[in-house]
């Protein structure tokens, strides 16, 4: 147990070359390593790393020298990493303890030799591309192991496709295998694949179709997979969602041990004096309030749901520490209520909340009223009129103007380009929307 923590820095330094240090820290630990990425010309690009620990009285080194490139069509990828005396990371200090013995010691430390070599090109005089690796391996007790693979990939009849690979392992362990797989769409029903395989244990043939969940609530997923040959298994699995909770079944028949599970994943939040049900919330959330039920709210343009009966709905997936476009729909809003922006910004802390307030408030005396001049035409968009006694106003197309404040009797005062002139009109508040008061002369 403690405290304990890594980091990594680069910098750009020229257009070719970028320099980068990492560092890695706990109350026993202490491991640091520079290192640098650069452009050979347009031959292909090096990388080349170097680090030195501390632990527990243990000292060492890691060197790493890298070199990738693509010629003649043929990706080429090479690597290799050297440890040297006690080396120590992160992944070694979590996983040691004193009372492991020298063997279990070995099977976590750092290895002393990683050296890798692959291949891929596609087939000069056939549809596919081909992947060749070889990978060299020493671990801290001198013991070594080489591994080679290859594999074949191409499009296959009625759009699927085909793939081929086997690999040997030769040294202190010796294994072999390879693999046939087709894999193929079938349409609204989602996919299929079909393989087989061989190793020392035998063969095996598999055989799995599945439908993946679509992120919207109600979307249902979907797999079930055969095997047969040296391992025998039937399982089947099925998921789906609602707007608050995620659901799994899974059922399986291993070699003859039959189980099954039945996960549900959610999330409660209470925030802003109300409670609310959520899918699982691994990064930000926010609690919008829009000030009525029903309003469409959008998270960066994508529309995440509608407000309750509180007129507020939580939106999650927000990213930490990041700005994100929270708005709403305003035509959704009741006529008689009176609002500002229909769109912000905010950027809540990790696994924290942001309460989003739209400030719309209901009741508001207001109406959409349709101005007319003498002759009965709509008056002119951009003429300016006031309320006598109250707020002033521009009016919209079709001769509409939006009034707020609204007493029982008002009089307005518009600007035309001929002069002034006066408009009256009664107002009495209803239960429902905000009303349109038509064919209002100004004269």
């Amino acid at each position: 147990d403690g405290v304990m923590g890594s980091g990594s820095f680069r910098y750009g330094f020229t257009d070719w070359l970028t320099l980068e240090a990492h560092a890695e820290a706990s109350e026993r630990l202490a491991n640091g390593g520079i290192g640098l990425v650069a452009a050979v010309g347009t031959y292909g690009i090096i990388n080349l790393a170097g680090s030195y620990s501390m632990f527990e009285g243990r000292e060492g080194g890691q060197i790493h020298a890298g070199f990738e490139t693509s010629l003649y069509g043929v990706n080429i990828n090479a690597a290799t990493t050297r440890s040297f005396g006690d080396y120590s990371d992160l992944a070694y200090e979590t996983s040691w303890d004193p009372l492991l013995t020298s063997a279990e010691l070995i099977e976590i430390e750092p290895l002393k030799a990683l050296d890798r070599l692959s291949v891929g090109f596609q087939m000069p005089f056939a549809t596919g591309g081909v992947g060749i690796s070889a990978l060299h391996i020493e671990d801290q007790s001198d013991g070594e192991n080489w591994i080679g693979s290859i594999s074949y990939a191409r499009p296959f009849l009625w759009k699927s496709s085909l793939s081929v690979s086997a690999f040997a392992e030769f040294g202190d362990d010796t294994s072999y295998g390879g693999f046939l797989n087709i894999s193929a769409p079938l349409g609204d029903w989602g996919y299929g694949t079909a393989g087989a395989s061989i190793d020392k244990r035998g063969v095996s043939f598999t055989a799995d179709a599945a439908k993946p969940r679509k992120a919207e609530p109600g979307s249902v997923g979907w797999r079930a997979q055969i095997q047969e040959g040296a391992n025998s298994s039937q399982q089947a699995g099925m998921n789906f969602g609602t707007s608050f909770v995620d659901v799994e079944a899974n059922l399986a028949n291993i070699n003859g041990d039959i189980s099954g599970t039945v996960l549900a994943d959610g999330a409660v939040v209470i925030a802003d004096g109300g409670i609310f049900a959520a899918r699982r919330i691994d990064d930000a959330f926010a609690v919008v309030d829009a000030g009525a039920e029903g309003v469409e709210v959008f998270h960066e343009n994508r529309p995440v749901g509608r407000t309750g009966k509180s007129g507020k709905l939580l939106v999650t997936g927000l990213n930490a520490y990041e700005k994100n476009k929270i708005a709403i729909e305003p035509g959704d809003i009741p006529m008689d209520a009176d609002f500002g922006e229909t769109e912000k910004e905010v950027a809540p802390a990790d696994r924290s909340g942001s309460r989003v307030d739209f400030g719309v408030k209901k009741g508001v005396a207001a109406a959409l009223v349709g101005l007319v001049d003498s002759a009965g035409k709509p008056i002119p968009v951009g003429t300016e009129g006031t309320v006598e006694g109250g707020e002033a106003f521009v009016v919209g197309y079709d001769g509409q103007a939006y009034l707020k404040n609204l007493a029982a009797r008002n009089v307005l005062v518009l600007n035309l380009e001929s002069g002034p002139c006066r408009a009256e009109f009664d107002y009495s508040r209803k239960d429902a929307a905000q009303d349109f008061i038509g064919g209002v002369t100004c004269q």
